[in-house]
C-alpha cells in the first residue's frame, strides 16, 4: 500500500522477499519505460512484450500470486504442460483461465476467482486498483 500510495513501483525478490524501498529497482511511476523486471512467470503481459507499463503491472502479478496462494503452486506449475500452454494461450488471448479440476480439495470461493480473473486482465486498464483489490480480499476474512 505505501508504494501505490506514493506511486512507487516495489519489487519481489526471487526469495519472495517484499522490496518496500529498493533504490536501484524502485521508479517514479512516470519515469517507467518499459523495461523488463521481475520473475517472468510473474509478468505482466505489457511487461513481456517490452511496452510501457504502471502499477496495473502489479495487480496482474497479485492475481497470479492469489492463484498460488489458493492452489499452492504457481499458475504454470501445475505439473500438466497441455493446462499450462492452455493458460498461457488464455491470458495472451485476455480470456478468462479455466480454475483447475478439484481432487478432494477445496475449490476456490466465487468472490476469490473472480478477483484472480479480474487480476489477470490481458487490458491494464481493465484490472482492479490496489484498494479494490485489498477491500475484496479483506472481505474474505473470518473473524
Amino acid at each position: 500500500m505505501i508504494c501505490f500510495s506514493i506511486y512507487c513501483i516495489h519489487k519481489v525478490t526471487k526469495d519472495n522477499i517484499v522490496k518496500l524501498a529498493d533504490v536501484g529497482q524502485t521508479k517514479q511511476e512516470e519515469k517507467i519505460t518499459g523495461t523488463v523486471t521481475g520473475t517472468a512467470s510473474y509478468a505482466a503481459p505489457e511487461v513481456k512484450e517490452r511496452k510501457v507499463y504502471d502499477k496495473s503491472a502489479d495487480i496482474y502479478s497479485l492475481g497470479l500470486i492469489l492463484w498460488e496462494m489458493w492452489y499452492g503452486v504457481p499458475l504454470y506449475g501445475l505439473g500438466d504442460s497441455d493446462y499450462a500452454a492452455e493458460m498461457e494461450e488464455c491470458l495472451r488471448e485476455g480470456k478468462n483461465i479455466r480454475m483447475p479440476k478439484w481432487k478432494g480439495t477445496v475449490p476456490p470461493i466465487p468472490g476469490w476467482t473472480r478477483l484472480i480473473h479480474h487480476c489477470l486482465k490481458k487490458d491494464p486498464s481493465e484490472r482492479p486498483e490496489i484498494q479494490e483489490c485489498l477491500e475484496k480480499i479483506s472481505g474474505f476474512a473470518i473473524d
